[in-house]
């Protein structure tokens, strides 16, 4: 099941990035935003990520909430 249909179709979209300490790297509320691999203007080090996501559908007013794992390798 795809997490949205339509970039537009969701409100109040948060995403975030921790390292494996819980320390929350990255955030942002723009569907459209991406992240640079950057904390604090340095480049992180290589290792495991934990992303969530947590949104509503606009058509159905579903909350929709996804946890993963990005690994940054350089």
């Amino acid at each position: 099941m795809p997490v949205f249909n339509l970039p537009w179709a969701v409100r109040d979209y948060e995403f975030n990035i921790f390292n494996r300490w819980g320390e929350r790297l990255y955030t942002t509320q723009t569907v459209h935003e991406k992240w640079d691999g950057f904390y604090m203007n340095y480049i992180v080090q290589n290792d495991v990520y934990v992303w969530t996501l947590k949104c509503y559908d606009k058509l159905t007013n579903e909350l929709i909430e996804r946890v993963g794992h990005v690994t940054v390798l350089r």
